[in-house]
């Protein structure tokens, strides 16, 4: 949705974090810039969303979750 790769990189960066926290696996603490970019991440996402909605409507979740990824783009 965000169309660029680093994006897609950084959810993955932050998933692994969360996965390892949800897991119960030792772990250092969330870093500052970690949670930085966590909140970016999500706000950017969440602007991107909502310019979608605006952009008309959607037929559904799954049609628009397909179109980024029918062009080969990351999802995020």
């Amino acid at each position: 949705m965000l169309g660029d790769r680093r994006f897609a990189d950084q959810y993955e960066q932050l998933f692994d974090v969360r996965s390892t926290f949800l897991h119960g696996c030792a772990m250092m603490a969330i870093s500052t810039k970690e949670r930085v970019t966590a909140r970016a991440l999500a706000r950017q996402v969440v602007e991107a969303l909502i310019l979608a909605t605006l952009a008309g409507p959607i037929g559904s979740r799954e049609d628009f979750l397909d179109g980024p990824l029918d062009k080969g783009a990351p999802l995020i």
